[in-house]
């Protein structure tokens, strides 16, 4: 991780996204998925204990923007996006 693109860049802007989406259904097309923007500390371990066998580097993004789609209820059909404070 300590040589990945991801971590050079964020050191120098510790600001990040991550967007987790796949596909719920086939036929008919469903796909949902949730978008994180916020404030990043680095971590130099931790990561072998959340998943094992990955590096123990890691982000921890504190999260200023959540935005999800393809979540809703039969209620709500809007997709839902919200400031963190």
């Amino acid at each position: 991780m300590i040589g990945a693109r991801k971590w050079r860049d964020v050191q120098h802007n510790l600001r990040a996204a991550v967007v987790i989406d796949d596909i719920a259904s086939l036929n008919p097309w469903k796909v949902r998925g949730v978008e994180v923007r916020g404030e990043v500390e680095l971590l130099r371990t931790g990561g072998e204990t959340a998943v094992p066998g990955i590096d123990p580097e890691m982000f921890r993004i504190t999260p200023k923007w959540v935005i999800s789609w393809g979540l809703e209820t039969e209620f709500r059909a809007a997709p839902n996006a919200r400031s963190v404070n």
